[in-house]
């Protein structure tokens, strides 16, 4: 026995998912994706790479530019999945597709849900000090990340996790937990549980500008904002009159003006914050290529007593 699944999803991860159903006893029917865009310094018009990965396996794709199309919904619905499976799609998919395969649609999110719906939820939680997230699998209905919960797996964050690092977990744990889901969805084994509303949190869009490191905030936010806003727009600060992106720190004890480069030492460079010291480790002059600390201050060393500003 096999469930025979519509996937809906534009990110390049997903093929890592796409991988695992491909190699399970599930079918992949169709692929609806994001269109080909132009990349590169050519502008060359590129497919994404659930594309690819369709085209490689002999999988019917589809790459509308508005899923609320009449045309494309009699389209998909004629394959008469038993489910439909979005990840990362990018799109709301109207109340006509939603609701036409007999086991409905579902989603897997990065957070455990109802913390951390939208559009950047492992950002966020690392950004916000979150010691745990996780992956949660719901029952789509037509709000945004609203459905009710089917399954959730707990993943610890680590003290020197970044966003990237998160990300790699979360899809290795995440094969096999839609795998398994995906299993206990096919034999009904599996309790929905309503999400509640009121422990809800949003995860928006993260824009350039959050990443400008406010030197008033303690050691530890700034940082968490080092970690969450890899690979972009990472965190950044001026420092006379240059942007300069921080790439890795750590957080340590201590006293000193907000955004005041106290010392060098132990490879690092030593900053004032709100509360406490941040030890910079990795450091990018805009322009420039990515410097260790110790790199960073043999080439500058005038930078002792000066400020990082906003």
């Amino acid at each position: 026995m096999s469930l025979n699944i519509g996937f809906f999803g534009s990110a390049d991860f997903v093929v890592s998912f796409l991988e695992a159903i491909y190699n399970s006893n599930h079918r992949i029917n169709f692929i609806v994706t994001s269109p080909d865009k132009p990349k590169g310094r050519g502008m060359k018009l590129t497919p994404p790479e659930p594309k690819v990965f369709a085209e490689e396996k002999k999988i019917p794709v589809f790459q509308p530019e508005k899923i609320k199309d009449d045309k494309v919904v009699s389209i998909l619905n004629n394959f008469n999945c038993d489910i439909y499976l979005v990840i990362a799609y990018g799109k709301i998919l109207p109340k006509e597709l939603l609701f036409y395969p007999k086991s409905g649609s579902i989603n897997l999110h990065f957070s455990l849900l109802p913390r951390w719906r939208g559009a950047g939820p492992v950002n966020w939680a690392i950004i916000s000090g979150d010691k745990v997230t996780g992956l949660t699998i719901i029952e789509m209905d037509e709000g945004l990340d609203t459905g009710d919960i089917l399954f959730q797996e707990e993943i610890i964050i680590e003290e020197d996790d970044n966003t990237i690092t998160m990300f790699e977990k979360m899809i290795n744990k995440g094969k096999v937990f839609l795998i398994n889901s995906l299993n206990k969805i096919e034999k009904g084994d599996f309790i929905a549980k309503r999400q509640d509303n009121s422990m809800a949190t949003y995860a928006r869009m993260l824009k350039k500008e959050d990443g400008l490191i406010d030197w008033n905030e303690s050691a530890v936010q700034i940082n968490n904002k080092i970690r969450g806003l890899q690979p972009w727009p990472c965190a950044y600060s001026f420092l006379d009159e240059k942007r300069v992106l921080l790439l890795k720190a750590k957080v340590m004890e201590g006293k000193e003006s907000p955004g005041l480069i106290k010392d060098f030492k132990e490879e690092g460079i030593i900053a004032g914050t709100g509360d406490g010291l941040l030890k910079i480790l990795e450091i990018k002059e805009e322009g420039k290529k990515v410097l260790s600390a110790k790199d960073f201050y043999n080439g500058r060393k005038d930078i002792i007593g000066k400020f990082f500003k906003k």
